[in-house]
């Protein structure tokens, strides 16, 4: 039986009703993937962002320790190898090391940040986002939440320089971000090769819930654009299969 203490507990926001996928938050399914692939042994809570150092999800506890962010969990979990822990990189070269860490970049750097204004910024996708992310929190306080949360990510966006693009620049960062990974990835079973690592993590944690954004919210263009990216939609499909079987089971029930 393993030590509570080096047993980690995920912080994050609540499974999407629709489940077909981890989390409507990137590097929240991108954590969360982690910990299944490394198998890490962890217990999730579900928690809003406000409730995180930096006022953001996820952040993990473990060993008295609470951890922010979803990469700097990563490398603290690598460094502290808990008991049943599985080093996913340890075949990597330092070449695909470095590969790893620029793909991560990119993403973070456009489609992370793209799927922020389109839920948080952009009008017409506002009351989609208050019914999908924040319908299961009580009126007025949803509303309050919303307005506060589209004022803070504007600015931020604006201040970042995302914010300042016309929506076709915008579109234009991600379109070639995701090819990027779709030439990457290939026709392999993971992002390089045959054998996974954490850039399978990252790739799946931030596209996975884009995917299906278009289903839900009406004015996201880089969901269609994704769905033209045929090796990614299987890739998407085969790493829900394996590393979150019950959500595969959940839609045949």
């Amino acid at each position: 039986m393993l030590a509570h203490k080096n047993v980690v507990t995920l912080y994050q926001l609540p499974r999407p009703q629709m489940k077909r996928f981890p989390n409507f938050s990137g590097p929240c399914a991108k954590l969360e993937t982690y910990l299944r692939m490394s198998r890490t042994p962890y217990t999730m809570k579900e928690t809003l962002p406000m409730s995180g150092p930096y006022g953001k999800v996820p952040y993990i506890k473990v060993k008295g320790k609470t951890i922010p962010d979803s990469q700097i969990c990563i490398w603290n979990l690598q460094k502290m190898k808990l008991a049943g822990f599985v080093d996913i990189d340890a075949h990597l070269s330092h070449h695909e090391r470095i590969l790893v860490e620029s793909v991560r970049v990119m993403l973070e750097e456009s489609v992370y940040i793209q799927l922020a204004y389109e839920r948080w910024v952009n009008p017409k996708n506002a009351n989609t986002t208050l019914q999908i992310l924040l319908g299961h929190i009580p009126f007025p306080l949803r509303n309050f939440i919303f307005l506060k949360a589209s004022k803070t990510k504007k600015h931020d966006l604006e201040a970042h320089g995302f914010g300042r693009y016309t929506k076709s620049q915008q579109q234009l960062f991600c379109q070639k971000a995701i090819d990027s990974v779709a030439d990457i990835l290939g026709d392999h079973p993971y992002m390089l090769g045959q054998r996974c690592c954490s850039l399978d993590a990252i790739v799946y944690g931030h596209l996975a819930h884009v995917l299906y954004s278009s289903d839900v919210w009406p004015d996201v263009p880089v969901s269609v654009y994704l769905r033209s990216k045929e090796n990614l939609v299987r890739y998407i499909e085969r790493m829900t299969e394996q590393y979150f079987p019950e959500l595969v089971k959940s839609q045949e029930d």
